[in-house]
């Protein structure tokens, strides 16, 4: 444990004391029958750790770090959740704080030896204007099909962008907007 703790501060810095853990989780998030480690760390930006277990030593090894996977805010923790298919689902949310509520949950998947940010969902709108119209997108990143009201109360269209999903080192809070205004 110590040795994990040790890299929870080296994968979000050492300005902070302790390391803020939002959720963990362990599953066979590779498909090669031994559990990975999931750990969501950070805040307002998070950051998603996803170790590894060596069959002999039993020490944990770190293979994969999103250092920007999204935000949260101080009274939400994120969300870790297996699909049936062994992916990954991060999910955060805004409902508590402010006139803009939101959720956003990425689909992280196991593909060509890289964990990959392989679907988008974000939903948002605002409880003062209720009528007003909110948005959403949901796109699958592996496919570049999917569907957005983005910009806010925008008419649902279908989305088409070229596939590709980015590895989780690569991804930024800021391509949401990217994906969904395409």
């Amino acid at each position: 444990m110590v040795r994990l703790t040790a890299a929870l501060l080296l994968v979000c810095g050492t300005a902070a004391a302790e390391p803020f853990v939002h959720a963990s989780l362990a599953a066979d998030l590779t498909g090669d029958g031994t559990a990975e480690l999931a750990v969501v760390i950070g805040g307002p930006q998070i950051a998603l750790a996803i170790w590894s277990q060596d069959h002999k030593t039993h020490a944990h090894q770190l293979i994969s770090h999103g250092p920007a996977i999204g935000w949260t805010q101080l009274n939400e923790d994120a969300r870790l959740e297996v699909t049936p298919s062994g992916s990954l689902t991060v999910t955060t949310s805004n409902y508590g704080i402010g006139r803009n509520k939101w959720e956003q949950t990425l689909t992280i998947a196991w593909r060509e030896g890289a964990f990959r940010v392989a679907g988008l969902t974000h939903s948002a709108f605002d409880s003062l204007d209720p009528e007003g119209g909110g948005c959403l997108c949901d796109v699958n990143l592996l496919t570049g099909k999917g569907v957005t009201t983005y910009p806010r109360g925008g008419a649902e269209r279908a989305v088409t962008r070229p596939p590709g999903a980015p590895r989780i080192e690569d991804w930024t809070p800021e391509m949401m907007t990217q994906i969904c205004e395409a």
